[in-house]
């Protein structure tokens, strides 16, 4: 293994004493960001060509040989071993970021809130933001980011149980333009009540109602007891609690609700319908 660190979020870097030069063109740094995601693993010709071109043919095989060669003789070849094993990247696998965030995400005890934290940091744009048409890439960008939103939940109820308003906005903050997703809109409005912000939570709340009326949605309930509540003064101390343990974890999948004694158990969720390290989806 070598001190290369493999950067995914906000498009490929890579960085470390040896690190080779910069990958120029679509094709190759889809190549290696597959590679880097599963780091440990040998990746035959076929499965590089599943990953990359949705239509197999003689024509791309060689494609993919010819980059990889290409590759090679540009600086990467002490990272590209090759043979009849099939293709991998010789990179230690915490040196992937993406991995990294992943890893931190199952932290647990007293060091998760430090973990959550730093994993956050790790977001730096987008996840395989100059591939993301390539096939193998959708269902990776989609875990990830269902990952990052269950986490700030978290962060957003743990800070909000403990009387940091402020903190928990800027867990929050990725999501105040998502009109669309009500659980992380009603933690804004708590968060900004608790903060002594009485009038932007009720503005907050006005936003999401009128938008959900402009798209012809069903307002729900839940917004006119948040602004009752708000105006009685009441104290939430997170959107449904403090929370709780992973083992907590409840049906919250894809877009849906996290609450907030739900918020750790919906990171175990959303990892449970990722692209694994080692292969597929992971059942």
């Amino acid at each position: 293994m070598t001190d290369v660190r493999i950067h995914l979020f906000g498009g490929l870097r890579v960085t470390g004493d040896g690190a080779p030069p910069p990958v120029r063109g679509a094709i190759p740094e889809a190549i290696l960001c597959r590679l880097a995601l599963d780091p440990e693993r040998s990746f035959t010709t076929g499965e590089l060509v599943e990953a990359l071109w949705p239509a197999a043919s003689d024509s791309v095989v060689s494609s993919l040989r010819a980059h990889l060669s290409r590759l090679r003789t540009r600086g990467w070849g002490d990272l590209l071993p090759g043979g009849r094993g099939g293709y991998r990247l010789a990179v230690d696998p915490a040196g992937v970021d993406v991995i990294r965030f992943r890893r931190l995400l199952e932290t647990t005890g007293d060091d998760r809130a430090a973990a959550l934290a730093e994993a956050e940091a790790l977001w730096t744009g987008a996840p395989l933001a100059r591939v993301s048409e390539f096939p193998f890439a959708a269902p990776v960008i989609t875990e990830l980011g269902m990952l990052r939103r269950a986490a700030a939940a978290e962060r957003a109820d743990r800070e909000l149980a403990a009387a940091r308003p402020a903190n928990a906005l800027a867990a929050l903050a990725p999501w105040a333009d998502d009109l669309d997703d009500d659980e992380m809109g009603r933690r804004l409005a708590q968060a900004l009540a608790e903060g002594g912000r009485t009038a932007d939570a009720l503005g907050e709340i006005d936003r999401r109602v009128e938008h959900r009326r402009e798209v012809g949605g069903a307002v729900p309930e839940t917004w006119s007891r948040l602004r009752d509540g708000i105006l009685r003064g009441e104290s939430h101390g997170g959107a449904g609690g403090a929370p709780g343990p992973a083992a907590d974890a409840g049906a919250v999948r894809g877009g849906g609700a996290v609450r907030g004694g739900e918020a750790s158990g919906a990171v175990g969720t959303a990892r449970g319908e990722r692209v694994g390290e080692h292969g597929g989806p992971v059942d």
